[in-house]
């Protein structure tokens, strides 16, 4: 049961936001109460479940990422709802917060153990700039690429894993990251993408997975693609 509501939070938190917001509506139409002052605090009941998820508090699991957008959702809202700036597109800069913070989380969270070879990890960085990766380990088991306002790509069309799946890391932000597997290969997607997108353009293999790919991160208006 907590397993579930671990990788079903968000949607469970968005349906309990909706169905509240319905039932205020419903006892305004019946004139039973106003709904429109209690509706105004919506949002800051975002920004608690920005909170939630940040901490992980309860049967709810940590996920900074989504955590983040829930806070710049939130704040966002509650600005506009109670006019608390001029004009709400002021807080634009809160995306370079969200940026930095999934950075900073990432780089200072428990490491992965350091991977016997060395040639079986890959990791990319481009800022304002473009930066191609190709690795062929046998033993492949993830890394980690960032693009802003920059593209990447990676090259692991001759790459194997080992028993486990590989991970990959990704930040993309006001640019893209490509990743191009192998056709036996199964992918996984955990990317959050706010203002931005993930593709999966693999094709499925049709017997056993020669290997798996577990692809993270965040993508605020950027884009991260895999393909085959």
């Amino acid at each position: 049961m907590i397993e579930r509501l671990n990788r079903n939070a968000g949607r469970l938190l968005f349906g309990l936001l909706v169905t509240g917001a319905g039932l205020l509506l419903t006892l305004d139409n019946l004139d039973v109460l106003e709904a429109e002052p209690l509706l105004r605090w919506l949002p800051v009941l975002v920004i608690a479940a920005g909170v939630v998820k940040l901490v992980g508090l309860g049967p709810f699991g940590r996920n900074v990422g989504f955590g983040l957008l829930l806070l710049v959702v939130g704040t966002w809202l509650t600005v506009n709802t109670f006019e608390l700036v001029e004009n709400p597109v002021d807080l634009w800069p809160l995306l370079l917060i969200v940026g930095g913070g999934y950075l900073a989380y990432t780089a200072f969270r428990s490491p992965r153990p350091l991977p016997t070879d060395v040639d079986s990890e890959i990791s990319a960085l481009a800022v304002l700039s473009g930066v191609e990766r190709k690795n062929s380990s046998q033993h492949f088991s993830g890394g980690q690429a960032t693009a802003f306002m920059g593209g990447v790509e990676i090259d692991l069309a001759s790459a194997r894993t080992d028993a486990g799946p590989a991970v990959i890391e990704v930040f993309a932000m006001w640019g893209g990251i490509e990743v191009k597997v192998p056709t036996d290969w199964r992918v996984t997607s955990e990317v959050l993408a706010l203002m931005g997108s993930f593709e999966d353009k693999t094709t499925p293999p049709a017997g056993e997975a020669g290997g798996h790919l577990v692809v993270r991160g965040l993508a605020i208006m950027g884009g991260v693609e895999v393909k085959n």
